[in-house]
């Protein structure tokens, strides 16, 4: 069978998915669908055509029509993931290209330099700097897909892999700063959580572009660790808290108002940290079913970022099922 036979085989966008997930038989965690009584459905992939602007757009004009629109965005809408494509964290492997990666990057870095312009803690940090060369090594992993040599393009996505480490955590350690002490900043943390996420992205999919899955999958469980472990405790009462205006007691006249206002304003933020936190724990965990679909990482990779019609496909746990 050929790679493209054995592609076209492994992802097919299964519309019994979006069913399942409208009658409740199905439930997403990260980038897995799982059958509610147990065992997965399916791997959720993203492709080249998981563009952030046409499919928020394309998203939000899905109605009650879904037969009439394409698969992927149907999983998108039923999936209420109208802004993931915005998110740092991928919908499986991050296959999208310098310009939509570079483009996540700049707002990431325009949203940072906006919510720490008054956190004196970050005020001597290069941000600038920092952020610039992630920059370099977005574009340096997809210009070596352009390369004719294949062993110098491998050793040129392990040497992503591994020198991107350093920045991954950087973000890290900047984030345990701001968490640390009687009043943590949590929208700051929040973004250099996101830029340890892109990081953590970016050099796992390095790894299996050069065909090291068992770094892959080191990678993924680490940055999944680090993510977890500096939101994972953080919830609706600890950011409720954190943004009651100061001398608030309870029972004070406006306390109820007070909290339904707080609560209101952390809910969506307690939700991205959940959800950021689901997808870095799945990431890979289609990594070990290639070989039974007939594909290495690198082929999987390079044909995800080929597929061009749909932007959400869907990768079955077992062959047979296919």
């Amino acid at each position: 069978m050929t790679d493209a036979a054995a592609f076209a085989r492994s992802f097919i966008p299964k519309p019994d998915a979006v069913q399942g997930l409208i009658d409740g038989t199905l439930q997403r965690i990260g980038s897995v669908i799982y059958h509610v009584g147990g065992g997965i459905h399916s791997h959720m992939q993203e492709t080249a055509a998981f563009d952030p602007a046409k499919l928020l757009a394309g998203v939000n004009e899905v109605s009650g029509q879904l037969a009439h629109v394409s698969q992927g965005l149907q999983l998108l809408k039923v999936m209420q993931l109208a802004n993931v494509a915005l998110s740092a964290v991928d919908i499986g492997v991050s296959v999208a290209g310098f310009v939509v990666m570079n483009a996540k990057l700049n707002a990431l870095r325009t949203d940072v330099q906006a919510v720490s312009a008054n956190i004196d803690l970050l005020r001597e940090e290069k941000f600038e700097e920092d952020f610039l060369m992630l920059s370099t090594f977005l574009q340096r992993f997809e210009e070596a897909w352009f390369w004719r040599n294949i062993g110098k393009a491998e050793d040129e996505w392990r040497a992503i892999a591994s020198e991107a480490r350093r920045y991954q955590d950087l973000f890290e350690h900047r984030a345990k700063r701001l968490l640390a002490g009687p009043s943590p900043a949590y929208a700051v943390a929040d973004r250099m959580v996101d830029a340890l996420s892109t990081i953590g992205g970016l050099r796992f999919s390095a790894a299996m572009a050069a065909n090291e899955d068992r770094l892959a999958t080191r990678i993924a469980e680490q940055c999944a660790d680090q993510v977890t472990a500096l939101t994972g405790k953080i919830g609706l009462v600890e950011l409720v808290q954190s943004s009651l205006p100061p001398g608030m007691v309870p029972g004070a006249a406006d306390w109820a108002k007070e909290i339904r206002l707080a609560s209101d304003k952390a809910e969506p933020l307690v939700a991205k940290f959940r959800e950021r936190e689901a997808r870095a724990a799945t990431r890979s965990a289609p990594l070990s079913m290639l070989p039974e679909h007939g594909l290495s990482s690198h082929r999987w990779l390079q044909m995800a970022r080929e597929e061009v019609a749909e932007p959400l496909l869907v990768l079955s746990p077992a062959f047979s099922s296919v």
